[in-house]
């Protein structure tokens, strides 16, 4: 599971690396020489594509075990990429960027969706890492969290308060 664990972090922070994309704080990451040939909002967009893999993982592993874990997991995802969503789309449309806002949902769900499959078509296909799959899984969500929201969150001078405990929050509702 350790081993597992470290994999996520190092799969989320090789697409961090080498993934174009932009934090609304710290500003553009990635490749030097792609920083000016992509446009600002599809740059967020790879951004949120990046943090929906690991939740699509923790959806496609979490199925392979159990079904119904499965679905719980799904819900529970789905619950908090309601607003999520709708806070990269409103600035979008704010800005009447009506087709890049579709475009952004659209790859979103479809790369989340995809890292569903794929990872419980492999885990359900070899139940022996099935514990591995699940380290992984938790690993890539941790990473994100830890690495890529919170650094956004304190960097707008708020006190921790209130992200630590929405955090904590959150994950008493997860469970």
């Amino acid at each position: 599971m350790g081993l597992g664990v470290l994999g996520g972090v190092a799969l989320i922070r090789l697409l961090d690396l080498f993934t174009p994309h932009e934090h609304l704080m710290r500003g553009y990451e990635g490749p030097p020489e792609l920083a000016d040939k992509v446009k600002r909002s599809w740059l967020v967009a790879l951004a949120i594509t990046i943090h929906n893999i690991p939740e699509g993982l923790a959806v496609g592993v979490s199925t392979a075990y159990h079904v119904e874990l499965g679905f719980v997991t799904a819900l529970a995802i789905a619950i908090q990429d309601v607003p999520e969503g709708v806070a990269v789309v409103i600035p979008l449309l704010r800005h009447r960027l009506v087709r890049t806002a579709v475009a952004v949902g659209l790859l979103s769900a479809l790369i989340e969706g995809g890292a569903a499959v794929a990872s419980g078509v492999a885990a359900a296909g070899l139940p022996s890492v099935l514990g591995l799959a699940m380290g992984v899984a938790g690993g890539a969500m941790l990473y994100v969290t830890t690495a890529e929201l919170y650094p956004d969150i304190y960097a707008e001078g708020k006190r921790k308060a209130y992200p630590t405990f929405g955090f904590i929050m959150g994950v008493l509702l997860m469970l």
